[in-house]
């Protein structure tokens, strides 16, 4: 088995990637809306995909932005810890336009969250949500 292949078989067991509907939205993986709940639990309100940031065709689409006063907060949802230094690399660009946003990982494995606003390091806290 290749070493492409052992990723595949690696991501298949810990992505469900099948599309489900959560509160009318369509959503494209069991983890997104089991962190959709997780929001709505915390009584927090949320857009899914808000928005595209960087250039077309090649931009990044963040997840969730959190509504709250102040500046915006923007999720990405990651299934393993070792896909979390991408996703914030990836997520930068959302501080070309809005610099003040705060940008936020949620991984399912350990929930784990890294958080940061532009110009200081990401910080990392815990807070427990169930991935089915």
């Amino acid at each position: 088995m290749s070493t492409l292949q052992s990723l595949a078989s690696i991501l298949s067991k810990t992505i469900d990637p099948k599309p489900l509907t959560y509160r009318g939205v369509l959503m494209r993986s069991t983890l997104e809306t089991d962190f959709a709940r997780h929001l709505d639990h915390m009584d927090a309100d949320w857009i899914y995909e808000p928005r595209i940031f960087g250039k077309k065709g090649s931009g990044y689409l963040p997840d969730f932005q959190i509504a709250r006063d102040g500046p915006a907060c923007y999720v990405e949802v990651k299934p393993t810890a070792a896909e979390v230094p991408l996703a914030r690399l990836r997520m930068a660009v959302i501080w070309k336009t809005e610099p003040d946003a705060v940008l936020m990982v949620a991984c399912a494995q350990g929930s784990a969250f890294w958080v940061a606003v532009k110009g200081q390091p990401w910080e990392t806290f815990v807070e427990l949500w169930k991935h089915a």
